[in-house]
């Protein structure tokens, strides 16, 4: 708790409660743990950044157009859900939570453009499993 050097972890499958508090402070830590193990849905329900070791990892990037995140790429979103024209549009980017093209996607690059929480990462390049693609979204 409270140590900013302490960046990484990995905790095994035996591990069955972790305190909620036990890694407030760290802000840059990512948990090592497996699919199905309980510190994978602490790290999930705590915002915490996490690497599946029992996953071969894939790059994806949660951007829309240019490398910065701007009110434009929410309106990009808006006007392709309504079929109107847009020339420069990268769909699967545009998707943000992985379940869809749809308002919420726009919402939440609203919401990360006014400082809400961003579960999604938008905006950043990251390495994420398969596995989290398919199975994590909200």
């Amino acid at each position: 708790m409270n140590c900013a050097e302490f960046t990484k972890v990995e905790i095994p499958d035996s591990v069955e409660i972790i305190a909620d508090n036990a890694f407030d402070g760290c802000d840059d830590l990512v948990i090592y743990c497996t699919r199905d193990s309980y510190a994978l849905s602490y790290a999930l329900n705590n915002g915490i950044s996490f690497d599946l070791t029992d996953m071969d990892p894939i790059t994806v990037t949660y951007m829309i157009g240019d490398e910065d995140v701007t009110i434009v790429d929410a309106t990009l979103i808006q006007r392709k859900l309504v079929n109107i024209p847009v020339l420069s549009f990268n769909e699967k980017a545009a998707d943000v939570d992985g379940d869809g093209l749809n308002i919420t996607d726009a919402t939440r690059i609203q919401r990360f453009l006014v400082g809400f929480y961003d579960p999604y990462n938008i905006g950043k390049t990251v390495s994420y499993h398969m596995y989290e693609l398919e199975s994590y979204s909200e």
